[in-house]
């Protein structure tokens, strides 16, 4: 890629309908509830970028998340990540010099679509059931996410991840 290209809505995501749902609870208030937890949250990191860079913060929030758990991205099985727009998941794993077949194992948001207000817990999901299918234990779920305060949009792009032990 000579770094000439364009992103349009013809290689970005659907907007499509979904749903996901996820629970947060401590492990002892599981048991409380007669439930067996699927996953353990691990690690979590975020991180700013320059809206002129818009799309790569899941680069610096892997790495420190990642580091944050004491793990390196070899110790990863499956990544999950966002593709709001092609360029950038192929930009993200490329620039994390990640296994091509570890990343959007399922398909990632250009084949699935990206439900409003679900996208997120979507992403946690497909993870889940990737690492279960699989035979994994360790997953890596990132996304991008744009920041409005009040009556103004934020210029910076704000990246979070989280990484699951299953």
């Amino acid at each position: 890629m000579d770094g000439t290209g364009t992103v349009t809505p013809a290689n970005a995501s659907g907007m499509n309908d979904g749903a996901a749902a996820v629970v947060l609870m401590k492990t002892s208030e599981a048991g409380n509830c007669g439930l067996t937890p699927l996953a353990q949250i691990v690690s979590w990191a975020q991180a700013d970028v320059e809206p002129s860079i818009m799309g790569i913060g899941p680069i610096p929030a892997t790495k420190q998340a990642v580091a944050k758990a004491g793990w390196s991205l070899e110790d990863v099985d499956v990544f999950e990540i966002n593709e709001a727009f092609a360029a950038l998941s192929v930009a993200i794993a490329k620039e994390l010099g990640l296994n091509p077949e570890q990343v959007n194992t399922e398909g990632g948001a250009i084949a699935l679509g990206h439900p409003l207000g679900a996208s997120v817990c979507s992403i946690l999901v497909t993870l889940l059931h990737t690492l279960e299918h699989k035979g994994g234990h360790c997953g890596v779920a990132a996304y991008v996410r744009v920041e409005t305060i009040s009556h103004f949009t934020r210029n910076a792009k704000l990246d979070s991840l989280l990484h699951f032990n299953v």
